[in-house]
Protein backbone atom coordinates (compact mmCIF):
# COMPACT_ATOMS: atom_id res chain seq x y z
CA UNK A 1 0.00 0.00 0.00
CA UNK A 2 1.45 3.44 -0.69
CA UNK A 3 1.92 6.02 1.92
CA UNK A 4 -0.53 7.75 2.58
CA UNK A 5 -0.75 11.79 4.16
CA UNK A 6 -3.76 13.26 5.08
CA UNK A 7 -4.30 17.02 4.92
CA UNK A 8 -6.88 18.55 7.15
CA UNK A 9 -8.47 22.11 6.48
CA UNK A 10 -9.01 24.94 8.31
CA UNK A 11 -12.98 25.74 8.79
CA UNK A 12 -13.50 26.95 12.53
CA UNK A 13 -16.37 24.56 13.89
CA UNK A 14 -16.98 23.00 10.06
CA UNK A 15 -13.60 21.31 11.12
CA UNK A 16 -15.40 18.71 13.04
CA UNK A 17 -16.47 17.01 10.01
CA UNK A 18 -12.77 15.77 9.65
CA UNK A 19 -13.40 13.67 12.81
CA UNK A 20 -15.80 11.88 10.90
CA UNK A 21 -13.40 11.30 8.19
CA UNK A 22 -11.15 9.72 10.37
CA UNK A 23 -13.43 7.81 11.95
CA UNK A 24 -14.17 5.41 8.46
CA UNK A 25 -10.93 5.79 7.51
CA UNK A 26 -9.95 4.35 11.10
CA UNK A 27 -12.83 1.95 10.91
CA UNK A 28 -11.63 0.50 6.87
CA UNK A 29 -7.84 -0.14 8.36
CA UNK A 30 -6.87 2.37 6.01
CA UNK A 31 -3.71 3.53 7.68
CA UNK A 32 -2.34 7.81 7.79
CA UNK A 33 1.36 7.42 7.06
CA UNK A 34 1.49 11.35 7.83
CA UNK A 35 -0.42 13.94 8.41
CA UNK A 36 -0.42 18.20 8.27
CA UNK A 37 -3.27 20.09 9.59
CA UNK A 38 -4.40 23.86 9.31
CA UNK A 39 -6.44 25.94 12.21
CA UNK A 40 -9.09 23.67 13.25
CA UNK A 41 -7.53 21.34 11.22
CA UNK A 42 -4.24 21.54 12.89
CA UNK A 43 -6.05 20.96 16.45
CA UNK A 44 -7.73 17.45 14.37
CA UNK A 45 -4.74 16.04 13.06
CA UNK A 46 -2.58 16.58 16.23
CA UNK A 47 -4.65 15.50 18.64
CA UNK A 48 -4.85 11.83 16.01
CA UNK A 49 -1.03 12.00 15.87
CA UNK A 50 -0.41 12.41 19.07
CA UNK A 51 -3.10 9.91 20.49
CA UNK A 52 -4.58 7.83 18.12
CA UNK A 53 -8.07 8.18 20.01
CA UNK A 54 -10.74 9.21 17.81
CA UNK A 55 -13.31 8.24 20.31
CA UNK A 56 -11.92 10.31 22.95
CA UNK A 57 -11.70 13.28 19.82
CA UNK A 58 -15.11 12.80 19.19
CA UNK A 59 -16.19 13.20 22.87
CA UNK A 60 -14.49 16.09 23.05
CA UNK A 61 -16.11 17.91 20.22
CA UNK A 62 -19.43 16.78 21.33
CA UNK A 63 -19.22 17.92 24.46
CA UNK A 64 -19.28 21.77 23.47
CA UNK A 65 -22.67 23.42 24.21
CA UNK A 66 -23.85 26.63 22.64
CA UNK A 67 -23.15 27.64 26.28
CA UNK A 68 -19.60 26.69 26.17
CA UNK A 69 -18.89 28.64 23.31
CA UNK A 70 -20.26 32.02 24.69
CA UNK A 71 -18.54 31.47 27.66
CA UNK A 72 -15.26 31.39 25.85
CA UNK A 73 -15.40 34.92 24.65
CA UNK A 74 -13.37 36.70 26.84
CA UNK A 75 -13.42 39.96 25.80
CA UNK A 76 -10.06 41.81 24.94
CA UNK A 77 -9.45 45.46 24.30
CA UNK A 78 -10.80 46.23 21.00
CA UNK A 79 -7.51 47.64 19.51
CA UNK A 80 -6.14 44.54 19.98
CA UNK A 81 -7.87 41.77 19.52
CA UNK A 82 -11.79 40.51 19.74
CA UNK A 83 -10.95 38.16 22.79
CA UNK A 84 -8.32 37.41 25.29
CA UNK A 85 -7.99 33.74 23.96
CA UNK A 86 -7.22 32.72 28.05
CA UNK A 87 -9.87 30.26 27.21
CA UNK A 88 -8.61 28.94 24.11
CA UNK A 89 -4.96 28.25 25.54
CA UNK A 90 -6.82 26.39 28.49
CA UNK A 91 -8.27 23.80 26.31
CA UNK A 92 -5.38 23.62 24.35
CA UNK A 93 -3.30 22.97 27.44
CA UNK A 94 -5.93 20.45 28.64
CA UNK A 95 -5.81 18.52 25.28
CA UNK A 96 -2.22 18.68 24.63
CA UNK A 97 -0.35 19.54 28.03
CA UNK A 98 3.21 19.74 27.24
CA UNK A 99 3.31 16.97 24.46
CA UNK A 100 5.69 17.79 21.95
CA UNK A 101 6.35 16.81 18.12
CA UNK A 102 8.53 13.92 18.74
CA UNK A 103 5.54 12.45 20.73
CA UNK A 104 3.24 11.77 18.28
CA UNK A 105 2.79 8.14 17.08
CA UNK A 106 2.24 9.52 13.39
CA UNK A 107 4.42 12.07 11.76
CA UNK A 108 3.05 15.64 12.08
CA UNK A 109 3.01 19.05 10.64
CA UNK A 110 1.03 22.17 11.52
CA UNK A 111 1.05 25.68 9.81
CA UNK A 112 0.67 28.94 10.05
CA UNK A 113 1.35 32.59 9.00
CA UNK A 114 3.84 35.45 9.38
CA UNK A 115 2.03 38.73 9.44
CA UNK A 116 5.77 40.00 8.95
CA UNK A 117 6.01 38.71 5.41
CA UNK A 118 3.25 36.40 4.78
CA UNK A 119 5.66 33.31 4.87
CA UNK A 120 4.05 29.81 5.92
CA UNK A 121 5.97 28.95 8.73
CA UNK A 122 5.58 24.62 9.42
CA UNK A 123 5.83 23.63 12.66
CA UNK A 124 7.76 20.26 12.76
CA UNK A 125 8.91 20.49 16.75
CA UNK A 126 8.40 22.39 20.10
CA UNK A 127 4.85 21.97 21.91
CA UNK A 128 2.19 21.05 20.10
CA UNK A 129 0.02 23.24 21.58
CA UNK A 130 1.61 26.34 20.46
CA UNK A 131 1.38 25.05 17.05
CA UNK A 132 -2.01 24.55 17.06
CA UNK A 133 -2.61 27.81 18.87
CA UNK A 134 -0.55 29.29 15.83
CA UNK A 135 -2.45 27.94 13.30
CA UNK A 136 -5.85 28.82 14.43
CA UNK A 137 -5.21 32.32 15.20
CA UNK A 138 -8.41 33.96 13.30
CA UNK A 139 -6.51 37.74 12.70
CA UNK A 140 -8.72 40.43 14.54
CA UNK A 141 -10.35 37.06 16.77
CA UNK A 142 -7.23 36.16 18.88
CA UNK A 143 -3.65 37.98 19.49
CA UNK A 144 -1.37 36.89 16.91
CA UNK A 145 0.94 34.33 18.69
CA UNK A 146 4.52 35.57 18.85
CA UNK A 147 7.69 33.05 17.33
CA UNK A 148 11.07 33.86 16.90
CA UNK A 149 10.55 37.20 16.45
CA UNK A 150 7.71 36.80 14.16
CA UNK A 151 3.53 37.15 14.36
CA UNK A 152 2.04 34.25 13.42
CA UNK A 153 -1.93 34.01 12.84
CA UNK A 154 -4.13 31.27 10.89
CA UNK A 155 -2.23 29.22 8.52
CA UNK A 156 -5.02 29.19 6.78
CA UNK A 157 -3.93 32.17 4.95
CA UNK A 158 -1.26 30.59 3.20
CA UNK A 159 -2.71 27.16 2.84
CA UNK A 160 -6.03 26.50 2.77
CA UNK A 161 -5.59 22.37 2.73
CA UNK A 162 -2.05 21.64 3.22
CA UNK A 163 -1.86 19.08 0.78
CA UNK A 164 2.11 20.46 -0.27
CA UNK A 165 3.05 20.09 3.64
CA UNK A 166 1.91 16.11 3.00
CA UNK A 167 3.61 15.72 -0.12
CA UNK A 168 6.99 17.16 1.14
CA UNK A 169 6.81 14.59 4.15
CA UNK A 170 6.85 12.08 2.15
CA UNK A 171 3.31 11.27 0.67
CA UNK A 172 2.81 8.83 -2.16
CA UNK A 173 -1.05 8.98 -2.01
CA UNK A 174 -3.05 12.15 -0.97
CA UNK A 175 -6.27 12.45 1.14
CA UNK A 176 -7.55 16.07 1.46
CA UNK A 177 -10.64 17.43 2.96
CA UNK A 178 -12.27 20.01 1.90
CA UNK A 179 -14.42 22.13 3.97
CA UNK A 180 -14.84 25.29 1.58
CA UNK A 181 -16.98 23.91 -1.72
CA UNK A 182 -18.21 27.37 -2.73
CA UNK A 183 -21.55 27.76 -4.25
CA UNK A 184 -23.40 30.31 -6.41
CA UNK A 185 -25.13 32.43 -4.39
CA UNK A 186 -27.54 36.05 -4.67
CA UNK A 187 -25.63 38.88 -2.88
CA UNK A 188 -28.64 40.10 -0.54
CA UNK A 189 -26.62 42.67 1.00
CA UNK A 190 -23.92 45.20 0.43
CA UNK A 191 -23.36 45.71 3.84
CA UNK A 192 -19.78 45.17 5.48
CA UNK A 193 -20.44 42.02 7.77
CA UNK A 194 -21.64 40.24 4.66
CA UNK A 195 -19.24 41.47 1.86
CA UNK A 196 -16.49 40.79 4.55
CA UNK A 197 -18.02 36.89 4.63
CA UNK A 198 -18.11 35.96 1.29
CA UNK A 199 -14.80 37.30 0.14
CA UNK A 200 -13.14 35.05 3.00
CA UNK A 201 -15.21 32.09 1.18
CA UNK A 202 -13.86 33.10 -1.99
CA UNK A 203 -10.58 33.26 -0.38
CA UNK A 204 -10.64 30.00 1.25
CA UNK A 205 -12.19 28.33 -1.88
CA UNK A 206 -9.55 29.58 -3.98
CA UNK A 207 -6.70 28.44 -1.74
CA UNK A 208 -8.28 24.99 -1.67
CA UNK A 209 -8.48 24.64 -5.12
CA UNK A 210 -5.37 25.58 -6.38
CA UNK A 211 -3.52 22.93 -3.86
CA UNK A 212 -5.61 20.03 -5.04
CA UNK A 213 -5.73 20.34 -9.23
CA UNK A 214 -0.83 20.23 -8.38
CA UNK A 215 -1.50 16.73 -7.69
CA UNK A 216 -4.19 15.47 -10.36
CA UNK A 217 -4.36 11.36 -9.97
CA UNK A 218 -2.36 11.55 -6.65
CA UNK A 219 -5.02 12.70 -4.80
CA UNK A 220 -8.52 12.58 -3.35
CA UNK A 221 -10.51 15.32 -1.95
CA UNK A 222 -12.90 14.74 0.33
CA UNK A 223 -16.07 17.13 0.33
CA UNK A 224 -18.31 16.70 3.27
CA UNK A 225 -21.90 18.33 2.55
CA UNK A 226 -21.79 21.38 5.23
CA UNK A 227 -24.60 23.21 4.22
CA UNK A 228 -24.83 26.60 3.00
CA UNK A 229 -23.76 28.76 6.27
CA UNK A 230 -20.01 28.87 7.72
CA UNK A 231 -20.91 27.95 11.03
CA UNK A 232 -17.01 29.08 12.04
CA UNK A 233 -17.75 29.19 15.61
CA UNK A 234 -20.80 26.53 15.91
CA UNK A 235 -18.84 24.35 17.81
CA UNK A 236 -21.96 22.94 19.15
CA UNK A 237 -23.13 21.27 16.28
CA UNK A 238 -20.59 19.21 16.22
CA UNK A 239 -22.71 15.92 15.42
CA UNK A 240 -24.08 16.88 12.10
CA UNK A 241 -20.59 17.78 11.22
CA UNK A 242 -19.18 14.75 12.22
CA UNK A 243 -21.75 13.00 10.22
CA UNK A 244 -21.03 14.80 7.16
CA UNK A 245 -17.85 13.55 7.72
CA UNK A 246 -18.56 10.05 7.68
CA UNK A 247 -21.10 10.18 5.07
CA UNK A 248 -18.11 12.03 2.32
CA UNK A 249 -15.71 9.55 3.27
CA UNK A 250 -18.40 6.25 2.64
CA UNK A 251 -19.33 7.96 -0.68
CA UNK A 252 -15.57 8.51 -1.76
CA UNK A 253 -13.97 4.70 -0.45
CA UNK A 254 -13.81 2.64 -3.54
CA UNK A 255 -11.89 5.92 -4.77
CA UNK A 256 -9.63 6.12 -1.64
CA UNK A 257 -9.08 1.99 -1.55
CA UNK A 258 -8.00 1.89 -5.20
CA UNK A 259 -5.72 4.85 -5.29
CA UNK A 260 -4.20 3.82 -2.17
CA UNK A 261 -3.62 0.18 -3.35
CA UNK A 262 -2.12 0.75 -6.83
Amino acid sequence: MKKIGLALSSGGARGFAQIGVLKVLEKESIPISYIAGTSMGALIAAHYALYKNISELEDFALSFTRKDVLKSFDLNDPRKSLIKGKKAKKILKDLFGEKRFKHTKIPLNINATALEDGSEIIFRSGKIRRAVLASGTIPGLLPPVKYKGKHLVDGGLVDAIPVNIVKKMGAEAILAVDLYTLEKTALKSTNLKPIIKRTREILMSKLAEYGEKQYGKDIIVIKPDLGRKPDTFAFHKAKQKIRAGEEATKNALDKIKNLTDE
